[in-house]
């Protein structure tokens, strides 16, 4: 979805967790967050995060004394998706609830949370590293400069058809992951669409009884 079609609550959603999240760096990399520090990292009400608990039982905050809620970073990834999904692709409760149960899109969340929070320490580790002292590096001889070799004409049509077909395979995989959701979501949405017809019908069917009562009183009298 681009930035234009995106709601106003969105985009104000993501200014406020682009914040939280500049305020959140000084912590240390896969350290447990608040519920106040994920409702403005994800710029919702906490009320909104215990309710999507509830939900969806793949998000799994620590509790510990007075029923005070941790958040780990998977708990946070997760949550991040199901907003997205809500919010942004316009799915029901129900049809994130079957991607999450039957998609595989639960373990999907899961690695991305755990990639995430090893390159955070990856990158904290070297940030507090020390530097060691360079000993210093003796002048290098002079060297004969070397004529680069042109590739073949052939061996240059190989990989371009190598790139070609690499580029071609993710595209079509990206259309059948699209499609798959796309087929998750139509139900939920086909059956919303039934239950307002059948409630018309109703509406209808009882106005014409009364329409019917009325014409039998007239002509009766």
């Amino acid at each position: 979805m681009s930035e234009a079609d995106q709601s106003p609550a969105s985009k104000a959603s993501r200014k406020a967790e682009a914040k939280a999240e500049s305020r959140a760096d000084a912590k240390s990399a896969g350290a447990f967050r608040t519920i106040g520090e994920v409702a403005d990292s994800l710029g919702l009400a906490q009320h909104v995060l215990r309710f999507w608990e509830k939900k969806f039982h793949q998000v799994r905050p620590v509790k510990r004394n007075g029923g005070r809620r941790y958040y780990r970073v998977e708990d946070i990834e997760m949550l991040r998706e199901i907003r997205s999904l809500l919010h942004d692709q316009g799915y029901t409760i129900r049809g994130v609830q079957k991607l999450l149960r039957e998609g595989g899109l639960a373990q999907e969340v899961r690695a991305r949370a755990t990639g995430k929070a090893t390159r955070s320490k990856a990158v904290l580790i070297e940030e507090t590293a020390v530097a060691p002292v360079a000993a210093p590096v003796p002048m290098p001889a002079p060297v004969a400069t070397a004529v680069a070799v042109m590739p073949e004409p052939a061996e240059k049509a190989d990989r371009a058809e190598k790139t070609d077909k690499t580029e071609k395979g993710d595209k079509a995989a990206k259309k059948v992951y699209s499609e798959d959701l796309r087929q998750v979501a139509m139900p939920f949405d086909l059956l919303q669409d039934m239950s307002g017809m059948r409630q018309a019908i109703k509406t209808a069917l009882a106005e014409l009884e009364a329409l019917h009562a009325e014409l039998a009183a007239r002509q009766s009298g």
